[in-house]
């Protein structure tokens, strides 16, 4: 309570999409060429079937959580990955995909979050597009949950559940997340 708030979910198709890889840089960080490429920053992405240097490919297939790696977009044809030195891996000999979930469109839509003090009990707090409390970033993907120091300062409760809803352009509304909310030194949802 007290604090600034802000915290940014991503919202991906459920379908992998793949491109293939044209080269890939043995450097720290390593950069790997893409063409056209549609990836905002910090977006998830795996590899598969890349020739040679193969400590990037993921361990799965389809690749699940530790397989993911966060992109850093250097331009439209090339990305990085900040944390990760390939200078000891393998010699890149060709191929291979990139693998990720494309970003939901966000253009027309908006969003709520309700935060009840349990499953269909009371609300205790309503965040939306409309009191800019639920922000949507269209270009990067994102939805942005934003508190001020003011509104986290109101919270008196200690627990509670969250739903949060997107209502699309047409006017379908998916649940993006739902669960558990703790406030304390901090919030985490």
């Amino acid at each position: 309570p007290g604090d600034t708030y802000l915290h940014a979910i991503q919202w991906m198709e459920e379908d992998f999409a793949y491109l293939p890889i044209e080269g890939i840089t043995k450097a720290a960080p390593v950069r790997i060429k893409v063409t056209g490429h549609p990836l905002p920053n910090h977006w998830p992405v795996a590899f598969q079937s890349v020739g040679g240097m193969r400590e990037l490919n993921a361990a799965n297939d389809p690749p699940k959580g530790k397989d993911f790696k966060r992109v850093k977009v250097v331009d439209a044809n090339h990305i990085e990955l900040r944390n990760l030195n390939a200078l000891g891996f393998r010699d890149y000999t060709g191929g291979g995909v990139l693998v990720f979930r494309p970003k939901v469109d966000l253009t027309g839509c908006s969003a709520r979050m309700t935060i009840r003090d349990k499953v269909g009990g009371t609300e205790l707090l309503s965040l939306t597009t409309a009191n800019l409390r639920l922000k949507l970033d269209i270009a990067e993907g994102y939805i942005g949950i934003v508190l001020t120091a003011e509104d986290t300062a109101g919270l008196h409760w200690k627990k509670g559940v969250y739903d949060l809803e997107l209502t699309g352009a047409d006017g379908k509304v998916t649940t993006v997340a739902a669960g558990a909310v703790t406030v304390g030194n901090d919030i985490t949802t």
